[in-house]
């Protein structure tokens, strides 16, 4: 396994383990269940796809890695202007989702 795809596939644990205590730190208060939700979703997509880069290991895979990610990153960005309270989450998980984005697209 990569390094980045194991960075990726244990980021993704974190979320998926640790929803609540990421959504208190970044939110400030307590977090809503749409919102932990959200976060283990997105921690299942990092593991799954962590693994899949890892296994597949092609270019035209993490190319693809890379614009899902950014994909990912641009939908925060909308978020973040849209919601105020939940701004700096989604500031912080869009800036996550461009550096693996750029960690996938450089390889």
């Amino acid at each position: 396994m990569v390094r980045a795809d194991l960075v990726r596939v244990v980021w993704g644990l974190w979320q998926l383990t640790g929803a609540t205590v990421i959504a208190r730190a970044q939110l400030d208060d307590r977090p809503d269940a749409v919102t932990t939700w959200a976060i283990r979703a997105l921690g299942v997509r990092q593991i799954l796809q962590g693994v899949i880069l890892s296994a597949t290991g092609s270019r035209t895979a993490h190319r693809a890695g890379g614009v899902i990610d950014l994909l990912h990153a641009s939908s925060m960005l909308v978020v973040a202007i849209a919601d105020p309270r939940r701004h700096v989450a989604a500031l912080i998980d869009g800036s996550t989702a461009t550096c693996f984005a750029v960690a996938e697209l450089r390889r």
